[in-house]
């Protein structure tokens, strides 16, 4: 047995369904209480539970052992390996490897391939490093097409500020395939997206990573999405403009629970845009579903919805370090469309929040 460094901070009773991790250790843990939830990636296999009666104690999770099929440690051999490799099978990235892009353009990852490394494997293990240092670097790793993942990396782009460096759009991760999973990662420095979802990009599952430093002003989003719907499930944000962001655009939609959302954001957490516009008329994508996350970034609100989802907002089960839900939220949607539940306010941020390794 492994201990599992990412901690989860809820006070609710839950029953804890634990997904494998393909090699040596993972964040992976599935919360999944008993309510409604849109349809989502399936649990590959149910593991170990932990103690759900003390959301405080660190997750245990057993070690699945998968052989890669290939190994690498240089960028020549990491393009090799993803241009050979098919469906099913798995690259590693060495955990103290380093691989520079810059000038190199996109790494294209394909079609049900994993590229992972071994973040969290000791407390310490941060896990390979693939990073830019050119602000105009554009698309970093791409998903060449359905069922691709992204599991236990570092992901660095060239900016961690404020400061408007480029009009180019950088992204960490990009997919405008179906069913794209990023797991256990630490993804930070990137002037639009940390992870994009462009068009076509449905079903995609979002969790146990640590996504920060994404904020360049105007820009600055730690998850991104066009027409495309995700669930976000047990992450950490921090230092992002916006934690999560969607288009507003119809065939969009995103799930967010779970997420331990820290205090240094610079503008609202999480966001779905009016397409078109802001007000009750326009349309907010398809469906906005946030419940059980911890909001502690207290200066601007925690949720902003700028229009009417076509199924409807739901919001729930929430804690709030704001002092009630007029600063936590501003919402636009209409009346009829939207449920807000029962959720927690004036929470006192906790000094035992760990979002596992981390480079910054």
């Amino acid at each position: 047995m492994r201990k599992n460094f990412f901690k989860l901070e809820h006070n609710k009773i839950c029953k804890i369904n634990m997904l494998p991790f393909l090699f040596a250790f993972s964040f992976s843990a599935l919360v999944s209480c008993q309510q409604e939830e849109i349809n989502g990636p399936a649990a590959d296999t149910s593991i170990k539970a932990r103690d759900s009666s003390n959301f405080n104690n660190t997750l245990v999770t057993e070690a699945t052992t998968v052989t890669p099929t290939y190994t690498v440690s240089t960028y020549d051999q990491l393009k090799s390996a993803l241009s050979k490799a098919n469906s099913g099978q798995v690259v590693y990235l060495a955990d103290n490897a380093e691989i520079n892009m810059t000038g190199k353009g996109a790494l294209k990852v394909p079609a049900g391939v994993t590229l992972t490394s071994g973040r969290g494997k000791t407390s310490t293990t941060l896990g390979g490093l693939i990073y830019t240092t050119n602000v105009a670097h554009g698309n970093m790793l791409t998903a060449g097409g359905s069922g691709v993942k992204f599991v236990g990396l570092r992901v660095k782009g060239a900016n961690t500020t404020t400061s408007r460096t480029s009009s180019a759009y950088c992204r960490g991760i990009y997919s405008s395939f179906p069913n794209l999973e990023v797991d256990n990662c630490e993804i930070y420095g990137w002037n639009h997206a940390g992870v994009y979802l462009a068009d076509g990009a449905t079903n995609a599952y979002i969790h146990h990573s640590y996504i920060h430093h994404n904020q360049q002003s105007g820009l600055g989003y730690g998850i991104s999405m066009g027409k495309a719907t995700a669930k976000i499930m047990n992450n950490y944000f921090d230092y992002n403009r916006h934690a999560i962001a969607g288009s507003g655009i119809s065939g969009s939609g995103y799930e967010a629970a779970y997420n331990t959302v820290m205090p240094h954001g610079t503008e609202h957490s999480f966001d779905m845009h009016g397409y078109g516009g802001d007000g009750a008329n326009y349309i907010a994508g398809d469906y906005v579903i946030v419940h059980d996350n911890l909001f502690y970034m207290t200066a601007y609100s925690a949720i902003t919805v700028r229009g009417t989802p076509r199924e409807g907002l739901n919001i729930y089960n929430n804690k709030f370090a704001h002092k009630s839900q007029i600063d936590a939220m501003n919402i636009y949607t209409s009346t009829s469309k939207r449920v807000i539940g029962t959720n927690s306010y004036s929470i006192v941020i906790s000094a035992s929040i760990n979002p596992g390794p981390k480079s910054l």
